[in-house]
């Protein structure tokens, strides 16, 4: 076994193509942390081919009640709605070596309406230590984050009152997306007074004067200065801004803060031209192909949406009222294709046990078979450790469900990834293999709606798959029988001893086969019996966890069951 060569690809044994590995659900630097070359660059290192960027189109658009303002006119730091329960403000910031300090609304001075944040830190020693005291600003649901695509741009008012000239400062930091290769931070500090220490790495220190005694308008160019400085240019969030004072030996620093505002210009379509834009020029670097996709999130069952051509719905036009099947609709006009992502996620901060769980399972199940998915090309199904509490056994029987009902749907699995460094090289952190001549966007597409492709670990996973029938059928094709059986071949590369290969027909778990290092064949021969039967292979490693899944091959009796013409064969 361990001797067997493994054969190039071939359909109907001429040669096309080959299976390229994509990330097809990951969020970047319209979201909160995560950066495109963060990602390009792990993509780089476990030698990913392609990154489908999905992030949520609620945020590249107007966002449902931004903040984009705070004017410090309520008694204190946090303003809430009592309606909605949303709130934004300042709140302390943690430090290990704290100032003496004052922090707090005020009616002794404003630069507009009756009050401002009055801020004031001492120093308590002469140890040349520097001590801090601060604020960061937040929004509940991040409601005041925004991709520096959008070309953004900071005003703040400000009166400085007393400033030692060597041993105090004040620092508007502002927090960006994580870099490449240690994932830390990038960061703009606009600073007045001493600027010593705080340059580093992806962190940038930009000098301010202060005009004592008097108020000023501080503006901060971020995108500007982010194309200008070291920190990663417009592939960066504004993730949150902090006012940071510090002092050290007799230090004093007194100031008042007003009148906060966060301008941008671009938002929906323009905004994600700019991605795409930036995106090739980092693929280039990193020799990664960027697509740029969006995850429709605020219109029902969060859906990715691969194709680049459908234009991103503007929720705000339609005060924010759009339907899933409105959305769905808006994708098929556009000649686009979706997938169902992480379809339990709803039960994701509910409790439930396994009785409860199989109530969902059921729930799901009937509803995606009663609505056909919807006309989705593709279902979120590979996450082997778990998701939404729910492991991977609950994915696979509502595919397998779905299969036994005629709706042939690609099964994929991905690490729907927010940050740059968790769920890479362990954790749910499956990617797809997709067949295909090129990775063109309309060659990748082709395949991900006929099924021709395989999910699994790329850290683990470093081989080659083919799986077909002795015909040459292969993944998501659905074969119209003209005999009694089948013979399914699995062939890989690359894999090590004690590995697992299951097969799984109609659902069930039949044949087992334990492998040798190196390379292996399996066969698997199918009786027709019913009028649907499906295929798959489940590869586990040595200690259990599946590291692959392949999508089925159908076979399907009579002439009653509607075969996708992306699905046909023409092979007898």
């Amino acid at each position: 076994m361990g001797s067997y060569k493994l054969q190039k690809h071939t359909l109907g044994g001429i040669m096309k193509g080959e299976y390229y590995c994509a990330h097809l659900h990951m969020h970047s630097c319209f979201e909160g942390i995560a950066s495109m070359e963060g990602h390009m660059y792990q993509a780089k290192q476990l030698g990913i081919d392609v990154i489908w960027f999905t992030d949520h189109d609620s945020r590249i658009g107007k966002k449902k009640d931004e903040v984009v303002h705070f004017d410090f006119e309520d008694e204190g730091l946090i303003e809430y709605n009592q309606a909605t329960g949303a709130s934004q403000g300042w709140k302390p910031i943690e430090t290990e070596h704290s100032a003496v300090s004052e922090i707090g609304i005020t009616n002794e001075k404003a630069y507009q309406g009756s009050r401002s944040m009055k801020m004031m830190a001492v120093a308590d020693g002469t140890d040349g230590e520097w001590k801090t005291a601060g604020v960061m600003f937040f929004s509940t649901a991040h409601r005041h984050v925004v991709s520096l695509l959008a070309r953004v741009s900071l005003k703040i008012a400000c009166m400085v009152e007393a400033l030692s000239d060597n041993d105090s400062r004040m620092i508007f930091d502002m927090k960006l997306s994580q870099r490449p290769p240690e994932h830390k931070h990038a960061r703009l500090r606009y600073v007045i007074g001493n600027t010593e220490g705080l340059t580093e790495e992806h962190i940038s220190v930009i000098p301010v004067s202060a005009d004592i005694g008097r108020w000023q308008e501080l503006e901060f160019n971020l995108s500007k200065d982010a194309e200008k400085y070291p920190v990663g240019g417009l592939d960066n969030v504004f993730d949150t801004i902090s006012i940071v004072l510090q002092v050290r030996n007799e230090g004093k620093i007194q100031c008042y803060i007003d009148d906060f505002h966060i301008h941008y210009e671009l938002a929906g379509e323009e905004a994600r031209a700019e991605q795409s834009r930036v995106a090739k020029i980092i693929g280039q670097k990193y020799g990664i192909i960027p697509y740029v996709g969006t995850e429709i999130s605020a219109a029902g069952q969060h859906k990715n949406c691969f194709c680049t051509n459908v234009p991103i719905i503007d929720y705000r036009a339609k005060n924010y009222n759009v339907s899933h099947d409105e959305a769905i609709d808006w994708v098929k006009r556009h000649e686009g294709i979706f997938s169902l992502n992480h379809p339990f996620e709803h039960w994701k901060n509910i409790e439930v046990n396994d009785e409860e769980r199989k109530k969902v399972l059921d729930e799901i199940a009937n509803k995606y078979i009663a609505s056909k998915c919807d006309g989705a090309s593709l279902i979120e199904i590979g996450f082997p450790v778990e998701r939404a509490h729910f492991t991977l056994p609950y994915y696979l029987e509502l595919w397998d469900r779905l299969s036994k009902n005629g709706i042939f749907i690609t099964g994929y699995g991905d690490s729907d990834n927010h940050t740059n460094h968790i769920n890479w090289w362990d954790g749910n952190n499956f990617t797809a293999w997709i067949y295909a001549e090129e990775p063109t966007e309309e060659n990748l597409i082709r395949s991900m709606k006929s099924g021709n492709v395989y999910t699994g670990d790329p850290a683990v996973f470093k081989g080659q798959l083919i799986f077909k029938t002795s015909e040459g059928h292969v993944m998501g094709q659905v074969v119209r029988v003209r005999k009694s059986d089948y013979v399914l071949i699995l062939e890989l590369s690359e894999i090590m001893e004690g590995w697992t290969i299951q097969w799984v027909a109609d659902g069930i778990r039949k044949d087992k086969m334990i492998t040798d290092k190196g390379c292996c064949r399996s066969e698997f021969c199918l009786s027709i019996k019913e009028d649907i039967h499906f295929v798959r292979v489940e590869l586990y490693d040595e200690k259990g966890r599946c590291i692959l899944l392949t999508n089925p091959i159908y076979f399907v009796k009579g002439e009653h069951i509607e075969i996708p013409k992306e699905r046909e064969t023409t092979i007898e």
